[in-house]
């Protein structure tokens, strides 16, 4: 089970959100909904904390730059959720880097 879910992405403005916003938002939303689905339930690790810095590229793949993870099991879990993620109406900007905090317990 995930306890906790931080993202990073980037800091609101007041007034009208700009497209980076509302990309980060969409793709923070896409993560969530990965990473909450019932269907994937049964390989959680038990515990452990990931650390993932990341792009999307112009295609919408999201392109790990940096993982640090305090167990192998809970890294290659985020891992291989992240991978199949589909971006590609998020691309703008593309090669923005985003930062995901997952916790397992």
């Amino acid at each position: 089970m995930i306890l906790g879910f931080g993202a990073i992405f980037s800091s609101y403005a007041s007034g009208p959100a700009p497209p980076a916003v509302i990309t980060a938002k969409s793709i923070r939303e896409k993560i969530s909904d990965k990473f909450q689905d019932p269907s994937i339930s049964e390989n959680v690790p038990e515990s452990g904390i990931v650390v993932v810095l990341f792009t999307v590229d112009k295609n919408g793949k999201i392109d790990i730059k940096k993982l640090d993870a305090t167990t192998d099991e809970a890294a290659t879990y985020v891992r291989d959720g992240l991978s199949t993620i589909s971006c590609k109406d998020n691309v703008y900007p593309y090669n923005h880097v985003y930062k995901v905090r997952f916790s397992f317990e």
